[in-house]
């Protein structure tokens, strides 16, 4: 018995790795010209895949796929040939790089050069029948096409369905050290009419990373990088109506690879001002809400920052305007990964965060984080300690969190989170302990709920259909019962039901319903929402309502969203909101304007009517296609009422060799 013990121990990781489709690594000896045009010859001597699996039920998708895919030591070569019986139904709207490409037929294909099987370390291109393109590179990229990199994509539309090609550089990757390595990889196909989407590797509903394919034997080359700071100066000039006075404002952001796995930024008097930030919307909650982040110096790189989960101790929106600032971020080795940021207004603020996170095999990891922040105006100093431990099987898991803060002001708090985790296709479940005391204050970071210890669980069904009017359902309830710090009373109990549907015609339905305490007041609320159809990101319309009683008081908000694409290349979008609670009446309205003039130019605009206040910008930008872009911008984009502003912004890319 314990012969066939150990002998079993030594082939798990050997069955593990079988699960794992194979692709043959080959390099080939002629890069193929990337037209759209999948010639055979061309593509002869790359591997060649077919016959991609339904994630939705791993059944075989309805049409045929065909993807070849090989590599030199410039770039990685990828191409689609899909047919569809109907290629006047194929949908191929989006024509630019950086699109909404989900509204269209599209393809993609993932690569962890790493082979952490981690979702973190994928990287993600995907390319449209009409010749859209959007990626995501891993650890998060802003959207600056100098520091995203290069890569060509063409596609085109045939009597037999459509056909890609595709050539990515390996120096836009991050990638390990050279040699011969297998890589993690998936290609695959989104049919946008039927709502499928199919794979290679059959990751399943839940997109298991773990699943991904083997890409064998691949040599990645020595990239010879020159040492090259990219410099993106920008210079500000216009007037300023309210203050009286011309703008004028100069400023820089610089990025270094340091090598293929690690990144430097640095700014200098960044522009946040004119980048619009986002607009939290009307809804009601007992706590803090905080917007997205967009600002492209916290964008870049932005994954190596995440700490702690619903009580994070660093949170980029809380840092406002700075003089200088850098940051490092990257994976030094195959499983560890660092993130070091610092800001500096001078005379004002300083803040830092740093990350540390060891993988300890693709589902499970050590994250380890301090956050610091000392603000000389007003003298108040604060630090951040964060440990996370993440243990994941095939489906069951644990999780731990302990943090704590030394705040000048308010002492030393804590924080502790222990919980359960089940997952597997269809069910997501989770059950845990979570207390934070008072004291407990991350002054760069979000915790809205403090000064409390309690249970929390949270149980999710949700199925894909392959056949039939109805393409997914899914059904959540989820529970959270605590107590004050001090055991004094309820801090904040609640329970909550979530349901949706989604039709294969695009219709989506939504039903929620909670029933909260908190802290003696009850509150008992209903909700619904229809979008048609859900599935265009060119033409759409929302309606929803909430209504019940917020501690005792009548409540009602009620919202109407929509957007529509025209032919002529102009988009319009609308919210209309509003929200009765008791006595108190909120307003939020919001319409979007932009009309693409070219590939590289467009006019944008938003207004934005929040009660008795109503702002406006419009802007007109050229982009310089890695050259140099300019913008005209009416107004400010994130002030709370319209303020008369005319600015003229010019960037101007260029490169620094060191």
């Amino acid at each position: 018995m314990r012969r066939v013990a150990a002998l079993l121990l030594v082939l798990l990781p050997v069955l593990a790795a079988s699960q794992n489709p194979v692709i043959e690594g080959k390099q080939i000896s002629a890069p193929p010209t990337i037209d759209g045009f999948v010639n055979a010859d061309e593509w002869s001597e790359a591997a060649m895949v077919e016959g991609l699996t339904l994630l939705a039920d791993g059944s075989r998708e309805p049409f045929r796929t065909r993807a070849w895919i090989g590599y030199d030591p410039s770039n990685i070569y990828i191409a689609f040939v899909c047919d569809d019986p109907n290629p006047s139904q194929i949908r191929a709207t989006e024509y630019r790089r950086g699109g909404n490409l989900s509204g269209d037929d599209v393809v993609w294909f993932v690569i962890n050069a790493f082979a952490t099987k981690r979702g973190d370390d994928f990287s993600q291109f995907e390319v449209s029948a009409g010749g859209g393109s959007r990626f995501s590179i891993a650890g998060g990229r802003a959207a600056k096409r100098e520091w995203q990199g290069d890569w060509i994509a063409k596609s085109r539309i045939t009597d037999l369905g459509y056909e890609v090609e595709i050539a990515i550089p390996w120096a836009i990757l991050p990638l390990p050290g050279s040699g011969t390595r297998d890589i993690d990889i998936n290609l695959g196909r989104v049919y946008r009419r039927q709502q499928f989407t199919a794979a290679y590797a059959n990751i399943g509903p839940d997109e298991r990373s773990d699943r991904h394919a083997i890409w064998k034997q691949v040599s990645i080359p020595q990239i010879d990088r020159a040492s090259v700071i990219q410099a993106l100066p920008y210079q500000v000039i216009g007037y300023s109506e309210p203050q009286d006075e011309i703008v004028f404002n100069t400023g820089v952001d610089l990025r270094y690879r340091i090598n293929p796995q690690v990144t430097a930024l640095g700014s200098v008097n960044p522009d946040f001002q004119n980048i619009e930030s986002a607009v939290l919307g009307l809804e009601f909650s007992r706590f803090e809400r905080l917007a997205d982040e967009r600002r492209p110096f916290f964008v870049e790189g932005g994954d190596f920052f995440r700490l702690g989960g619903s009580a994070r101790p660093f949170a980029s929106q809380r840092i406002g305007q700075f003089d200088v600032g850098g940051k490092v971020f990257g994976n030094v080795s195959d499983n560890i990964s660092i993130g070091a940021l610092t800001t500096v207004q001078i005379g004002h603020a300083t803040n830092s965060a740093v990350r540390y996170r060891q993988a300890l095999d693709p589902r499970s990891s050590l994250t380890l984080g301090w956050v610091y922040s000392d603000r000389e105006d007003t003298g108040i100093s604060n630090n951040a300690l964060n440990a996370e431990l993440m243990l994941r099987g095939e489906r069951w898991g644990i999780g731990m969190i302990h943090a704590t803060t030394h705040d000048s002001e308010l002492g030393y708090g804590n924080r502790f989170d222990a919980d359960i985790f089940y997952g597997d296709k269809e069910f997501q479940g989770s059950f845990g302990w979570q207390q934070i005391s008072p004291e407990y204050f991350p002054r760069i970071g979000f915790a809205p709920r403090r000064g409390l210890k309690g249970w929390q669980g949270r149980l999710q069904y949700e199925k894909f259909f392959t056949t039939g009017s109805v393409s997914q359902v899914g059904v959540a309830a989820s529970f959270f019962d605590s107590d004050k710090w001090d055991g004094s009373g309820v801090y904040f109990d609640t329970r909550s039901f979530n349901a949706d549907v989604s039709l294969r015609n695009g219709l989506k339905l939504n039903l929620r319903h909670s029933i909260s305490n908190f802290q003696g007041s009850m509150d008992r609320l209903y909700g619904g929402l229809v979008t048609y159809p859900s599935n265009n990101p060119y033409t759409s319309i929302s309606a929803g309502t909430v209504f019940g009683t917020v501690d005792g008081n009548d409540y009602i908000r009620g919202s109407i969203y929509g957007y529509h694409k025209f032919p002529f290349r102009l988009t319009v979008s609308g919210q209309l909101s509003f929200e009765n609670n008791g006595s108190q009446r909120s307003q939020l309205h919001i319409a979007g304007i932009n009309v693409e003039l070219t590939e590289y130019q467009s006019i944008a605009g938003r207004v934005v009517v929040r009660d008795s206040k109503a702002n406006w910008y419009l802007s007109f930008r050229q982009s310089g296609n890695f050259g140099a872009e300019y913008y005209l911008i009416v107004g400010d984009p994130n002030a709370d009422s319209f303020q008369m502003r005319i600015i003229l912004k010019a960037v101007v890319p260029f490169e620094l060799r060191i």
